[in-house]
């Protein structure tokens, strides 16, 4: 099985247009807030919003995981792991969210409603 790679990008303006440019992640691990790089440069760009991207069958799938660096990245790690957990055979027990529901859930269990 191959290892799939997600990627990080923000939908940022730049000279040429609207463009997906990849995040700055630093050496240990940590993303730097609203900075891009652009071309070969790094640049700030406080506009846009973060996106995860990786190849389904040879298809890009882009996903948006909003506008804070430090949630679209653990939000790439956990798409990494789970991508990588199936193309294994690994069913995975549940894929929470940030408050720990189910994203198939609906609203009645995020306002604690039952049956």
């Amino acid at each position: 099985m191959r290892k799939v790679k997600v990627n990080l990008t923000k939908y940022v303006d730049t000279d040429a247009g609207l463009r997906y440019c990849p995040a700055v992640i630093t050496s240990n691990g940590r993303i730097k807030q609203d900075i891009v790089v652009v071309g070969d440069k790094e640049e700030r760009h406080p506009e846009g919003a973060y996106y995860l991207d990786w190849r389904r069958n040879g298809v890009r799938v882009r996903l948006s995981v909003g506008k804070n660096a430090q949630d679209a990245l653990t939000q790439r790690d956990r798409k990494t792991f789970e991508l990588n957990a199936a193309n294994h055979g690994v069913e995975l027990a549940s894929s929470a969210g940030p408050n720990g529901n189910s994203r198939n859930d609906g609203p009645q269990a995020a306002l604690g409603c039952h049956r």
